[in-house]
């Protein structure tokens, strides 16, 4: 009977034990969710308060993304549709992405028709983008993609992102 007792015991410790691990995680993701999205909301907030002048857009040098920012490219076709790519820095000429996807997949110099850009302040489609270069840390699935051709409205939205994103990273670091 104190045999019972005690496997009883035991397996009641190792239930609470991981019942208690099960909650930190819930805790930590929520928290990590709640943090990214305070972040987005900070981002939006400060570029709807601050005005962009010629200067600022025309300045804009590249500009890494945070990881508490979702910015991502889509692709449209048949061979890629709607396969997403996550943008790690963005400048005028093209993006750095991870992949969700194999980069094997994609050979150097595959050109992709309107692929669409959405960052939390606006979205924007570029007409043509190529592929230019592969990392080596193949299992972050990190490729470059060159800007090759782009409405001049939809320049306008990527250089507004730019120039937000750059006052509002200098902001947020005390620069």
């Amino acid at each position: 009977m104190d045999q019972l007792i005690s496997v009883i015991s035991v397996v009641g410790f190792i239930i609470f034990g991981g019942a208690m691990i099960l909650l930190g995680i819930i805790f930590l993701k929520r928290w990590e969710m709640r943090r990214k999205t305070q972040f987005k909301k900070s981002f939006r907030q400060y570029s709807l308060e601050n005005n962009l002048t010629y200067r600022d857009m025309r300045a804009v040098p590249r500009v890494l993304i945070p990881e508490d920012l979702d910015v991502t490219l889509t692709f449209s076709g048949p061979k890629y549709s709607l396969h997403k790519a996550f943008v790690m820095d963005v400048s005028l000429s093209g993006f750095a992405t991870s992949l969700s996807f194999g980069a094997r997949k994609i050979p150097l110099s595959e050109d992709f028709q309107d692929v669409l850009v959405e960052t939390p302040i606006n979205s924007f489609l570029v007409k043509r983008l190529k592929s230019v270069r592969i990392e080596s840390q193949m299992e972050k699935r990190v490729m470059a993609f060159q800007i090759v051709d782009i409405d001049e409205d939809q320049f306008a939205e990527l250089k507004s992102f730019m120039a937000h994103l750059s006052n509002f990273l200098k902001k947020e670091n005390g620069i």
